[in-house]
């Protein structure tokens, strides 16, 4: 997982957030909690650009795979690895002296030639230098706006500071906005870490799984170049998803802007589209809808979870008819009585919805869902049991950023954490299970707030613990003040009479 910083970005004025398989944002509104979560969205598309339905395996065993890795990096770099001779000639002695018999062997890159070795420094800056701009690109497209546009109207500096930081592979990349445009460098990054999983006697495996045209020197290649890319992409999770907060308007409308996006791709360039002008999160969330396939489940304990939502929350079913000739899915919903078109169905199922369809025909172990406001439209009971659903989704290895306003909501995931220090063969008398328990480990609230001082918020990290979960005080205080107003307003009326 990541660790991100933020200076005068947005409404933020600094901040540090660690991602965590849970990671929760609490606070006012427009304190800048979906500007981070939109931020770690570009961040991860970027780290693994597009590839979450193409790409899954380190070691290309198909074409396409490959192909869709060579993009990552400029064709004059590889043609230089190709052309070299003498490199070719160091790489192959290097490849023939690694041990071959264990599975489990790895390759010692410091004994690369030299020359290899200044090649692989190469390809790690500018597999940077590819991140920089894809960056640039992917923050102007999910904002909405130019990235000179992300910079506090308040900054002094008239400039944003961004730093990702990968404790488990231990990279930094800092990122700033200087005469209007993003620059960086990375620290941290060395070839012998880059390398040091790498297994050479995987080749052979290519060698039998592919049939086509190339000497087993370029295979190597592209290995390594598989191998630069991975050693970043592994702190990251494997696909990442937003639900917007706005999901349900959306929702209701989805088969006017499907259609509007669909007519209008095909007079591109001939007249606007005033759906364009949504931000890249939230297009990309139609998109998400408009391309689902009903027919694609996803492992049985993130299907078990989509059903418990299902039966606890909206007490029906949500499902897909296939797709139109306009390319988007009509969606119902289902209950004992009769079947709905969603536009028909109240704004908590439509709400509920988007989060059923993702995890039932999307998520995967080890993605990453972004979820803003989850509980809203929800009745403080469903909202228990979307926590109850959410809970039993990490549990089955799926990431969780998320937003929320609800101290029903935040209540029930702090007793999902205590719920840890309860034995297992007690759980069942307060009515929860082990697939409920959230590790306090694995669990990162942060709290957006005004510091008063200076304009901006700040983040603070909320201190979890296994006994008192994630602390509460931003709601706790205005219930205090909403409990003291009416004491005060009682008073009043008693000296009246």
């Amino acid at each position: 997982m990541l660790t991100v910083s933020v200076e005068n970005f947005g409404p933020i004025r600094e901040g540090t957030v660690e991602l965590r398989p849970l990671t929760v944002f609490v606070g006012p509104n427009n304190s800048g909690k979906s500007y981070m979560a939109t931020l770690v969205y570009s961040l991860y598309r970027t780290l693994i650009p597009s590839l979450s339905e193409e790409y899954y395996s380190p070691f290309l065993p198909t074409r396409r795979q490959r192909d869709v890795l060579t993009r990552l990096f400029r064709d004059e770099r590889i043609a230089k690895l190709r052309q070299d001779k003498q490199l070719q000639r160091g790489l192959a002695k290097w490849y023939r002296e690694q041990p071959r018999r264990r599975k489990d062997s790895t390759a010692s890159v410091l004994s690369l030639p030299e020359a290899a070795q200044s090649v692989l420094d190469a390809l790690v800056d500018e597999y940077f230098d590819d991140q920089l701009i894809a960056l640039g690109q992917e923050l102007t497209r999910c904002f909405g706006t130019r990235v000179r546009g992300l910079t506090s109207s308040f900054s002094r500096s008239d400039s944003f500071g961004i730093r990702v930081n990968s404790t488990k592979s231990n990279w930094t990349l800092e990122f700033h906005i200087a005469d209007g445009k993003l620059v960086g460098h990375h620290t941290g990054v060395a070839i012998e870490d880059v390398y040091a999983d790498y297994k050479p006697t995987l080749l052979r495996t290519l060698l039998m799984s592919r049939k086509i045209e190339e000497t087993p020197l370029e295979m190597l290649i592209d290995d390594l170049l598989a191998q630069t890319y991975f050693y970043f992409a592994q702190s990251v999770s494997q696909s990442i998803y937003y639900l917007p907060a706005a999901r349900s308007g959306i929702l209701q409308n989805h088969r006017a802007l499907a259609s509007a996006l669909v007519q209008g791709s095909s007079r591109a360039g001939l007249e606007s589209l005033s759906v364009r002008e949504l931000t890249g999160a939230v297009r990309d969330f139609i998109s998400y809808i408009m391309n689902l396939n009903p027919r694609r489940g996803r492992p049985r304990a993130v299907q078990e979870t989509a059903s418990f939502l299902e039966r606890e929350i909206i007490a029906g079913k949500i499902s897909i008819q296939g797709s139109t000739k306009l390319k988007y899915p009509e969606i119902f919903y289902r209950d004992d009585t009769a079947r709905y078109a969603l536009h028909r169905t109240s704004s908590m199922v439509s709400e509920i919805a988007p989060i059923i369809l993702f995890i039932r025909h999307l998520t995967r172990p080890n993605d990453t869902l972004i979820l803003e406001e989850p509980e809203s439209h929800l009745h403080p009971a469903s909202q228990v049991q979307l926590a109850l659903g959410l809970a039993r989704l990490l549990n089955g290895s799926v990431n969780l950023l998320l937003t929320t306003h609800s101290d029903y909501f935040l209540q029930q995931l702090s007793n999902l954490i205590k719920l840890g220090t309860v034995p297992s063969d007690r759980m069942g008398r307060f009515g929860y299970s082990d697939k409920e328990v959230i590790p306090v480990s694995a669990v990162g609230a942060y709290l957006f707030k005004e510091d008063g001082n200076e304009p901006g918020s700040v983040i603070e990290s909320l201190k979890i613990t296994a006994a008192d979960g994630i602390p509460e005080d931003t709601f706790v205080h205005v219930a205090e003040v909403l409990y003291n107003e009416m004491v005060n307003l009682d008073r009043q009326g008693v000296v009246n009479e």
